[in-house]
């Protein structure tokens, strides 16, 4: 008896370790990586970046190599796909995405991160880039 109960054990420790293996594989798949639509401030090319989830903006640009990729949002008010106004975060030296974006066109807040696949036919055009110096 002791013998059946020290495999039922061996077995559940093999299955989970098994299963949390399986899980951190998948997880480490998820982590690879997520596609972006931005554009380039630098060069302001339409390109798609891909990155980890845990990597955010600015991108490296895949026409003119330069880390200046933002992604495209896009607002419900207006149609309008648009960078937002960077700004300059305690501590960094570097132009980053606003906490709260607001379209450039419009002036609201009611945007999302673009996706071409959702949005595409909905675009009624693209507000002026920002400038790459964040205020």
């Amino acid at each position: 008896m002791k013998n059946f109960f020290l495999g039922a054990i061996l077995i559940i420790a093999v299955a989970a370790s098994g299963f949390f293996f399986v899980r951190a594989q998948r997880a480490g798949q998820l982590e690879e990586g997520r596609e972006t639509a931005g554009v380039c401030l630098a060069c302001e090319q339409e390109v798609v970046v891909k990155h980890r989830f845990d990597e955010g903006a600015p991108f490296n640009c895949s026409a003119c190599g330069e880390k200046a990729v933002f992604p495209w949002m896009f607002c419900y008010e207006c149609n309008y796909k648009f960078v937002p106004d960077l700004e300059m975060l305690p501590g960094t030296n570097e132009p980053n995405f606003p906490l709260q974006p607001q379209c450039r066109h419009c002036k609201c807040y009611q945007v999302t991160y673009y996706d071409k696949a959702f949005f595409g036919d909905q675009v009624a055009g693209h507000a002026k880039l920002p400038s790459r110096e964040a205020r």
